[in-house]
């Protein structure tokens, strides 16, 4: 996370690397404060595949390492998939492209 845009800890901010995924991603988050947390991952027609996080953390950066697998642990197969970051009233969006296995 040694971008710039990283550095700031006023924004909400989300990203995953690498980007095209294979299958395994890292996901990275910035919270500007404490604060309840939810990051889940949907498919294109908008269904929740997974849950990442969903609780209580403090401000500052956070990576976790996602595995490209649902909620009941089954891989997920190749297309575009969304991130959401939801803390309070924030919102941020991003999007992970998931190649073949």
């Amino acid at each position: 996370m040694s971008h710039p845009c990283w550095q700031r800890g006023d924004e909400l901010r989300l990203a995953a690397r690498p980007n095209p995924s294979p299958g395994t991603a890292r996901i990275l988050y910035a919270l500007p404060r404490t604060s309840r947390v939810r990051l889940s991952v949907y498919d294109v027609a908008g269904s929740r595949v997974a849950t990442l996080v969903d609780g209580i953390e403090e401000a500052g950066r956070r990576e976790l390492v996602w595995n490209g697998r649902d909620s009941r642990g089954e891989p997920l197969g190749p297309g575009v998939y969304l991130m959401e970051l939801l803390t309070g009233a924030e919102r941020t969006v991003g999007k992970l492209v998931i190649l073949g296995r």
